[in-house]
């Protein structure tokens, strides 16, 4: 597997989107790997196309920018379903090519990795799913098609965005917001 697009999402936040510029410059210029941006808001916000491809979706009624923008860097991934992708933090600099690079190699096309999986728990790549625990939505990688089969995303991103704040949680893990992804 070799790592051809990370993905961002931001919203108006200049405390995030002004990342763009020089995350953008350093993945494409360092790693060789084509950074895409999903800006969710209404706001026009210069984002330069120097390093990588910007996406604008405007901002859904009744969600939260931020839960667009979080969520965003998954869903983007369906533009690109014959191309591998990692989603990335925006304020997070990466600086191992081993990491990213090397060892992503061992990993056959059609698998979806997870790169910090265990890091929160010791390493225990089963801890995130157990009750209250997270995983960060960052470093996951898989082909745009993969990542697909794997949420469902909808086709438009409006529609995604009802259907991810629509999720009742009622009676699960004690009504606390925490989501599986089944890879079975």
């Amino acid at each position: 597997m070799k790592i051809d697009i990370v993905t961002f999402s931001c919203d108006s936040t200049p405390i995030y989107y002004e990342f763009w510029k020089p995350i953008s410059k350093y993945w494409k210029t360092k790693f060789g790997i084509h950074p895409v941006l999903l800006y969710c808001g209404d706001k026009n916000i210069d984002l330069s196309e120097e390093y990588g491809t910007v996406h604008r979706v405007p901002s859904v009624s009744g969600v939260a920018d931020y839960h667009s923008a979080t969520w965003g860097r998954f869903w983007i991934t369906k533009k690109y379903p014959d191309k591998v992708c990692i989603t990335g933090d925006i304020d997070m600099i990466p600086l191992s090519r081993k990491f990213f690079i090397d060892d992503v190699e061992k990993f056959a096309d059609d698998t979806y990795v997870h790169l910090n999986s265990g890091w929160y728990y010791g390493n225990n790549t089963e801890t995130w799913k157990s009750e209250y625990n997270i995983i960060s939505a960052y470093y996951h990688i898989a082909t745009g098609k993969v990542f697909n089969d794997v949420y469902g995303f909808e086709d438009d991103f409006v529609a995604e965005m009802r259907k991810f704040e629509a999720v009742d949680y009622t009676g699960k893990n004690k009504g606390v917001g925490i989501g599986y992804a089944h890879l079975s």
